[in-house]
């Protein structure tokens, strides 16, 4: 089969389903693939790209090293017709410390920005704050926040039972001291007016985190009450409602914070980089080869860890990416680098892997199989992805060093370590 953007094949290039097919980009439209050139149709399935892919790509992009990449330095994540949604980062928590020492709930808009939430924080014993970047945002939450703190609140949170995930919902009653904690029962959603309860975990050491009670309201409307466990939630709700019932809302202004300290919790899967890579390096085969090639029984290994992450895919350590950044020293940060490598065995045989530089920084390399019937292709195939104007182009060795001149290092010349690879 030809190398191109279409070629309809029997089955799945990474099961042995015979369809639906879906296209499917050979570079995630997430890391600036766009939605007309580099494609592959009729060749992945629709239970492998939506099941499978679709969420390994979200969770690549949105909660691994390369997201924080992403955020600060890609305008725009995929492209929907004319509009297009700056890049999200998700995080268990994401604060900026404010001027006065006490932390607020923010998401990142464009460039990492940092967006205030609208809420309400409590600081030191008895004072509140009411902040936020937008004023009208300020004020709806306002409205919901008095709206779901009446005589009868629901909160609800996650928590294992008997080792499983389970929703609990738990039922607080305002009496003549306050908030006063009802019954708990388990629901698979949560109802449509309630509070959503997050504890804030101890610190490593077991003590008490020093963040502060606040509930804020996200971007999709839901009100969020984060609480320490030795404050509580009946105590927090009641100095919530108070606030609300003793404040003057009637001038609101909303405010940005210059240049401040920004916090983010979070965790992410290792093997998803591995994963999300390697399915990369197997499309760039079936683009450039075709499905055929990419369908040989030496592949069944790497797709297998592709689709279940077992085996797990080993990445290169730290101290052995050295001489690999220097093959995309030329490169723009502005550009992903991606170079399909192989490397000559016995027999017209070969082992081939895939290289990469993300965002300027997140160098991997992954192998993709040995003992491969050698493909019809240079020993190296770069292809440079501007992820800010969503265009991918191919590259010969020779044209990739003339597009993007190797910079020489105290290693040695960037070129000569490619050509070892």
């Amino acid at each position: 089969m030809s190398s191109n953007d279409s070629g309809f094949s029997n089955t799945c290039i990474y099961c042995p389903s015979i369809g639906p097919f879906t296209a499917e980009h050979v570079i995630p439209a997430g890391l600036g693939g766009d939605d007309r050139r580099f494609m592959l149709r009729g060749m992945v399935c629709k239970r492998c790209n939506t099941t499978i892919f679709s969420p390994l790509e979200r969770e690549f992009l949105r909660k691994t090293p390369a997201a924080l990449g992403r955020i600060f330095l890609q305008p725009e994540g995929r492209r929907r017709g004319k509009t297009s949604n700056p890049p999200k980062l998700e995080a268990r928590s994401k604060v900026l410390i404010a001027p006065e020492g006490y932390p607020v709930e923010i998401e990142l808009g464009s460039r990492a920005q940092p967006i205030v939430l609208p809420q309400m924080v409590l600081i030191g014993e008895r004072d509140g704050q009411t902040t936020g970047s937008d004023e009208m945002l300020l004020r709806e939450y306002v409205e919901s926040a008095r709206t779901l703190l009446a005589a009868t609140v629901t909160c609800v949170r996650n928590e294992p039972v008997e080792g499983v995930r389970s929703l609990l919902a738990t039922t607080y009653t305002w009496g003549p001291d306050g908030y006063e904690r009802g019954e708990t029962r388990s629901v698979s959603e949560p109802p449509l007016q309630s509070i959503w309860n997050i504890i804030l975990e101890p610190n490593e050491d077991g003590s008490e985190p020093s963040s502060r009670a606040r509930m804020f309201r996200r971007e999709n409307g839901q009100i969020v009450l984060r609480v320490t466990e030795k404050l509580g939630v009946e105590r927090a709700l009641t100095f919530f409602r108070k606030v609300l019932e003793q404040s003057n809302f009637e001038v609101m202004a909303a405010r940005d914070i210059q240049n401040p300290p920004v916090r983010f919790d979070m965790s992410f899967q290792l093997d998803v980089i591995g994963r999300l890579i390697a399915k990369i390096g197997i499309n760039l085969l079936a683009y450039l080869v075709g499905s055929d090639y990419v369908k040989h029984p030496e592949f069944q290994k790497i797709k297998r860890a592709i689709l279940t992450g077992d085996p797990e895919i080993q990445l290169l350590p730290t101290e052995q990416k050295a001489s690999i950044a220097n093959i995309f020293s030329g490169l723009p940060i502005t550009q992903h680098g991606f170079i399909i490598v192989a490397k000559p065995g016995p027999f017209r045989t070969c082992s081939l892997a895939v290289v990469t530089r993300l965002y300027g920084s997140l160098i991997e390399m992954i192998s993709l199989g040995e003992n491969l019937p050698w493909p019809d292709l240079p020993n190296h195939t770069f292809f440079a992805v501007d992820y800010q104007m969503h265009r991918i182009e191919r590259y010969e060795m020779l044209d990739f060093v003339r597009a993007f001149p190797f910079r020489f290092t105290a290693r040695g010349d960037a070129a000569n370590e490619a050509s070892a690879i």
